[in-house]
């Protein structure tokens, strides 16, 4: 997970998945990822989450050409993009004889924030493997911190005070703590669909109420104090 830059606008401070938005240079790499059986709005998501990764950590969920394993951390040293735009990355993959893992990144969940909201994001998770031989390090502009750490250590942290998880990102760590290894995440996220949250927030003068579709799975115990903050 990502420490985000304390002067982000949205979720400053907060620890994060990497990640980021949807750039109209995405849809330009369709035919150098390792599946393309999957809509265009689809793949679009899971190449924008790749390029984020690698943006944000330097992660490269991408494999050679007609080879089952992922690239080594020295080929990843030795792709090269010119600048971070997403025009640049999507040169550099056009370059190279790379092939973005998109077929490994699988659906976990979709939330769309509230009606009403000062900003209002429409957000997919995803969970893969990550590459053993790659090391991530944050970029030090939009993340100054990698860490890792597991879904019960990072909640623990969330309820302790010492971390900040936004909500969606909390709800979901919930979620996955239920799991015990990589296979078993990966296992459950094939075998149970998305379903779409969009979370009923509810103010009152005792606190703020959440409500979450029960479809959605979402584990609903009781909320550290004083966990939500406005953005």
């Amino acid at each position: 997970m990502m420490i985000r830059h304390e002067g982000s606008g949205v979720g400053s401070g907060a620890m994060v998945f990497p990640g980021g938005k949807v750039d109209p240079a995405d849809s330009a790499l369709r035919e150098y990822c390792t599946s393309r059986d999957l809509d265009e709005p689809a793949l679009t998501l899971r190449i924008a989450a790749i390029r984020e990764t690698y943006e944000e950590c330097g992660l490269l969920l991408g494999r050679t050409a007609g080879s089952d394993a992922y690239l080594s951390g020295e080929a990843v040293a030795a792709f090269h993009v010119r600048d971070g735009s997403a025009e640049a990355f999507a040169a550099a993959v056009a370059a190279s004889p790379i092939q973005l893992a998109t077929q490994d990144l699988v659906p976990l969940a979709h939330w769309i924030t509230p009606a009403g909201a000062h900003k209002r994001f429409d957000t997919h998770f995803f969970v893969t493997a990550v590459p053993t031989d790659q090391v991530a390090q944050a970029d030090g502009h939009e993340a100054v911190e990698v860490v890792w750490t597991t879904p019960v250590a990072a909640t623990a942290a969330a309820d302790a005070g010492s971390r900040y998880l936004m909500f969606p990102t909390y709800m979901n760590l919930r979620k996955l703590r239920h799991y015990t290894s990589v296979a078993a995440v990966l296992e459950a996220a094939r075998a149970n669909p998305v379903f779409t949250v969009r979370p009923d927030i509810t103010k009152k003068d005792t606190g703020l109420y959440v409500r979450l579709p029960v479809e959605a799975g979402y584990d609903m115990g009781k909320l550290p104090p004083g966990y939500f903050r406005a953005e």
